[in-house]
C-alpha cells in the first residue's frame, strides 16, 4: 500500500475544484499575454494637429474673454449705467427739442409770410373797391357836369 499512489477518482469534488481551477489559471495566463502583447498591437493615432487646432482656439478664446474682462461694460455698475443712460437721454431731448425750436421757427416764419400776403391782398382788393368807386362817383359827376353844362 505504500507504493500505490491513489489517482483521483474524475467525480471527486476536490479534483473538480482543481481542474476548474486550472482552467481559470490557464486562461487568467492567456489573457495577461495578449495585454502584454497588445500595446504592440494597438495603433495610436496621431493628435499632434488636433491638440494644435484646441491649442490655437483656446487662445483665441482666452484673447477674447481678455477683451470682454477689460470691456468698460462690464467694469460699470448699475448707477454708473443708469447715469450713462440719463446722460444720453438728455443729449436725445436736447437735440429734439433744438429741433422742434427750428421747426416752430419755420413755422412762424411761414405763417407770418401768409399773413402778409393775405392782407396784401386784401388792401389791393380795397383800393380796387375805392378806385371803381372813385370812378363811378366820377362818372356820376362827369354825367352830372355834362348835363348841367349842357342847359346852359
Amino acid at each position: 500500500m505504500d507504493n500505490e499512489v491513489a489517482t483521483p477518482r474524475k467525480d471527486d469534488p476536490a479534483t473538480m475544484a482543481f481542474d476548474e481551477l486550472r482552467s481559470e489559471v490557464l486562461t487568467l495566463r492567456l489573457a495577461i499575454q495578449r495585454l502584454a502583447a497588445a500595446p504592440s498591437e494597438i495603433e495610436i493615432p496621431d493628435y499632434t494637429e488636433t491638440l494644435a487646432e484646441i491649442r490655437k482656439i483656446a487662445h483665441s478664446t482666452a484673447k477674447s474673454f481678455m477683451v470682454m474682462r477689460d470691456s468698460p461694460m462690464l467694469s460699470a455698475t448699475p448707477d454708473q449705467l443708469a447715469a450713462q443712460i440719463k446722460a444720453a437721454s438728455a443729449d436725445a431731448r436736447r437735440a429734439e427739442q433744438q429741433s422742434l425750436a427750428s421747426a416752430e421757427e419755420a413755422f412762424r416764419a411761414v405763417a407770418s409770410e401768409v399773413a402778409r400776403f393775405v392782407e396784401s391782398a386784401r388792401t389791393a382788393d380795397r383800393q380796387n373797391k375805392w378806385n371803381l368807386a372813385m370812378l363811378a362817383l366820377g362818372l356820376v359827376l362827369g354825367v352830372m357836369a355834362s348835363w348841367l353844362f349842357g342847359r346852359l
